[in-house]
């Protein structure tokens, strides 16, 4: 599976994504005004330290594509 990061600076925060994942696939093509995608990366583990290394306050996952992974585990 390959994942992909969305930064948004407005929200000092980075959201973990799945290449198929509803959100990134319709909102890649979109330049974002006050943030960027980063990736990919080929594990949830190496999205997860990209999405830290942005130095964003709040890193999260995504709820939508990665469902219980999401909501049991945090970050």
């Amino acid at each position: 599976m390959t994942y992909y990061v969305n930064e948004d600076r407005p929200t000092n925060s980075t959201r973990v994504h799945r290449a198929d994942c509803y959100y990134y696939v319709h909102r890649v093509s979109k330049i974002p005004k006050d943030g960027r995608w980063h990736g990919p990366f080929e594990t949830l583990e190496t999205a997860l330290e990209g999405a830290r290394q942005t130095g964003r306050k709040h890193v999260s996952r995504c709820k939508i594509c990665l469902g219980q992974e999401a909501a049991n585990e945090g970050v």
